[in-house]
């Protein structure tokens, strides 16, 4: 009877386990629906969290809670998941951004990097016992959005479409408007040629000058050269470091002079510089309407 017994409660955690790691999924998407980037983050973490532990449980296997590293280490040991697979790293990625966040740090989370991680997380998921809806993969946002277009809320597209509306209906009232005006010119008076007695057109010997060698011609920027006005992308190799921190100003690398730190791929608009500090280059960058310092190798064009 203690064995059958034990036996239903080791059933039942797994089981209960897997039911929450997909509501947290659930909610995850939810989330993502109506742009709330962070709060998706969170879900998806704790949607992991449950699915490895109720895979490592079924198997009679500690399932460490509260502990990530322990439990991917557990799941690299006994799992479907190799330390040197590109989704181990998006999972520490997961988790560091996880503990900025409850800690009350400064985040910044580009749509399409959660979508990145949603789609690890659901293929991880998959791997081990729990079925979930990988999402299908989404347009590049451009980094100075605040939103993403494809997930407005009902009340927003109505907004958008109002805008769209008005926007036509001013540039139709322009072209009207010209074509009335035009139609209503008088017609040009026929002017008399004027004939000019006593001169005779002559040929000077004077050499024109070369304007095609002379005029100065603008220099072409290189198409994957950071320039003002370019979207870039934040490198995934970051030196060791989990995100990129983006400065108050160029050359100070003091955690006190860091306006917001970004994830690995994030779309970033470039709206100024180079500066040159100490020999190194640094760029100004706006995401999701926060501008700060980066260093140029942090930067990369696709």
């Amino acid at each position: 009877m203690t064995s059958t017994r034990q036996t239903a409660v080791m059933d039942t955690a797994p089981t209960s386990l897997i039911a929450s790691s997909k509501e947290k999924y659930r909610l995850c998407q939810a989330r993502l629906n109506r742009g709330w980037l962070e709060l998706a983050l969170l879900s998806i973490h704790g949607s992991l969290e449950d699915g490895l532990r109720s895979y490592l449980l079924l198997r009679h296997l500690p399932a460490p809670q509260g502990e990530w590293d322990a439990l991917l280490r557990q799941i690299q040991t006994h799992g479907e998941l190799a330390e040197a697979d590109q989704s181990t790293a998006r999972l520490y990625q997961i988790d560091h951004l996880h503990r900025c966040i409850t800690r009350g740090e400064a985040v910044t989370i580009a749509a399409e990097t959660m979508q990145e991680y949603q789609r690890v997380a659901a293929e991880v998921l998959n791997r081990h016992g729990v079925l979930v809806v990988v999402p299908e993969e989404r347009s590049t946002i451009a980094a100075d959005t605040s939103q993403v277009p494809s997930w407005m809320s009902g009340e927003q597209r109505m907004r958008h479409s109002t805008r769209i509306l008005v926007a036509a209906l001013v540039l139709v009232a322009a072209l009207v408007l010209g074509a009335v005006a035009i139609s209503r010119m008088p017609a040009t008076a026929n002017l008399p040629d004027i004939l000019l007695a006593g001169v005779s057109p002559t040929r000077s010997n004077t050499p024109l000058p070369d304007t095609a060698s002379t005029a100065s011609r603008p220099t072409a920027v290189p198409a994957r050269a950071l320039a003002p006005g370019r979207t870039a992308y934040v490198v995934e190799d970051l030196d060791g470091q989990a995100m990129l921190g983006l400065q108050m100003q160029p050359g100070d690398t003091s955690i006190e002079q860091t306006r917001v730190r970004v994830a690995p791929g994030t779309a970033v608009l470039v709206v100024a510089g180079p500066v040159e500090i100490d020999g190194q280059a640094w760029w100004q960058v706006r995401v999701f309407n926060q501008e700060g310092w980066s260093p140029a190798e942090a930067l990369e064009i696709r």
